[in-house]
């Protein structure tokens, strides 16, 4: 009797998400045969994930005292409060950007076309955030390494 509560609830949380997969796997399958270019907009596109990211990054500037940046890699970089929030800001814009050209391309272009151009641009967008936020940050990193000798 004690041991059934805990294998009933084990088995309610390990079947539930296999439950919850098959439901929307199903939902998306009839979806897709109707509305295959909204499917390009709704979760699991990318649209939706860049923009919820901006949203988040975007509204921490004004929550608390720390942006999400700050918060994320202040253990590990000690970086001036205005340089925080470029960067904050730096990939604000990104996730806001790629958003954007993700339904432009998508409503403006073929199926095959959104599809390279998911693929290749998420490489290229995220060279280039990397490269724009070493460049932001490695003056920064070159007075804390002179500081330290």
């Amino acid at each position: 009797p004690r041991i059934l509560l805990p294998l009933v609830l084990f088995t309610l949380i390990a079947h539930a998400p296999m439950v919850l997969v098959a439901r929307c796997t199903r939902l998306l399958q009839t979806l897709w045969v109707v509305f295959p270019l909204l499917l390009m907009i709704l979760p699991p596109s990318p649209t939706i994930f860049n923009w919820a990211l901006a949203l988040a990054f975007g509204l921490s500037q004004f929550i608390g005292q720390k942006n999400l940046m700050e918060r994320t890699l202040g253990s590990q970089i000690q970086l001036p409060k205005p340089v925080w929030g470029r960067l904050n800001f730096l990939w604000v814009a990104n996730f806001v950007i790629v958003g954007a050209l993700n339904i432009y391309v998508a409503y403006s272009y073929s199926e095959e076309t959104w599809v390279s151009y998911k693929l290749y641009s998420a490489i290229g967008f995220t060279l280039v955030l990397t490269i724009l936020t070493a460049l932001l940050i490695s003056p920064h990193l070159k007075e804390d390494a002179i500081a330290e000798d």
